[in-house]
């Protein structure tokens, strides 16, 4: 019995983690902590499908608030330093992410964030 009411535990705080939501289209996954952000994700994902940015295999971002907006983490595939990026990177992503400021977040700041597997921020990439 102290077995079962064990495992019942586990499940219910299993089931009740509540500090992190997604929204998921195909092999893409927007994390987000705040529920008010919802539809935001829905729509970043959205975009990320028109825009033809599906590469096929499980891609995951994270949207966080900040004071000035939002910041959206895209994982490093093996980038730890921004020295590693060439100009022609740093001016995809800068385009990316004026694309993402005026068709999906409009009045409200973004800023792209390259980080680790885990969202540990890396750097920001500049042009």
């Amino acid at each position: 019995m102290r077995i079962l009411l064990s495992l019942a535990i586990l499940f219910v705080i299993g089931c009740t983690d509540s500090s992190d939501s997604q929204v998921t289209g195909g092999e893409f996954t927007v994390h987000f902590a705040d529920k008010k952000d919802y539809k935001l994700a829905k729509s970043i994902v959205e975009f990320w499908k028109k825009d033809s940015l599906m590469t096929g295999e499980p891609q995951d971002v994270r949207l966080k608030r900040t004071n000035d907006g939002y910041d959206l983490l895209l994982i490093s595939t093996g980038l730890t330093d921004p020295s590693d990026l060439t100009f022609e990177d740093l001016r995809s992503l800068d385009t990316l992410q004026e694309r993402l400021q005026v068709r999906v977040f409009h009045d409200e700041r973004v800023s792209l964030v390259i980080a680790d597997k885990n969202f540990k921020p890396l750097f920001r990439p500049k042009l």
